[in-house]
């Protein structure tokens, strides 16, 4: 029998779309306790008389864990102006490895941990500037995974905000950004010759008009059969040949 080779084709055109701005102007003045609300109580909660008793990583872990469900019941999956899916995500996963490397932590690494994960979450959510140097996106100190180039300055939100950032509901310029900073030695180190080559490309695309700056990320994006590499044989590993 005859191998089957599927070769790589170069993908239709006609099927890639210009991205739509997905717009939702950031509501003003938001702040943590919009998007942790404290749960509406039918009758008093009765006081934990014994939570002073308990180790400071158990008493941060029930924090946390309130955090959570507080912040999954108030800001739901779908179009949220809030919070958009991507974000929601982050703030959930963030969460997540918090509670799993809290648990059986000395009193000292306790608070450590308990600061980042409240510096990470605010920096997901826009409550606070993060520049592309700050600790948030390295590994170096940090107890938990270093957040996502997107969120540093100039953010690259999901929505757009409808003040010039933002728009990035297509993750272009997001993976755009990784790309760099990786090849830059993130998230060990400080990618700063990424960081200057972007800059240097936002000055360049001032003058251009949102379509225009599309068009050229979608001729970057545009995969050829060289891409892909030569054909290959779709099952090297059968037993006939």
């Amino acid at each position: 029998m005859g191998r089957l080779i599927i070769p790589h084709e170069d993908p239709d055109p006609s099927v890639i779309e210009t991205p739509t701005p997905v717009h939702f102007p950031r509501e003003a003045g938001l702040t943590w306790i919009d998007f942790h609300p404290e749960p509406r109580r039918s009758k008093p909660s009765l006081p934990h008389s014994d939570n002073a008793s308990l180790p400071q990583w158990r008493r941060v872990v029930d924090e946390i864990e309130n955090l959570r469900t507080r912040f999954i019941n108030s800001n739901p999956k779908g179009f949220d102006h809030r919070c958009s899916n991507l974000d929601r995500s982050a703030v959930i996963a963030v969460y997540n490895e918090t509670l799993l490397e809290l648990e059986h932590t000395s009193n000292i690494d306790v608070l450590k941990i308990h600061l980042e994960v409240k510096i990470k979450v605010s920096t997901i959510l826009d409550l606070r500037k993060a520049a592309p140097n700050d600790a948030v996106f390295y590994t170096k100190g940090s107890f938990l995974s270093p957040l996502e180039p997107h969120y540093a300055q100039p953010r690259l939100d999901y929505y757009d905000r409808g003040n010039g950032n933002g728009n990035d509901s297509f993750y272009w310029t997001g993976i755009n950004r990784l790309k760099e900073w990786r090849k830059g030695g993130w998230p060990k180190v400080y990618p700063e010759k990424a960081v200057e080559r972007e800059t240097r490309e936002r000055q360049r695309r001032k003058g251009m008009s949102k379509p225009q700056i599309h068009e050229e990320l979608l001729r970057a994006r545009t995969a050829s059969s060289l891409d892909w590499g030569e054909e290959v044989d779709a099952d090297p590993e059968r037993p006939w040949k």
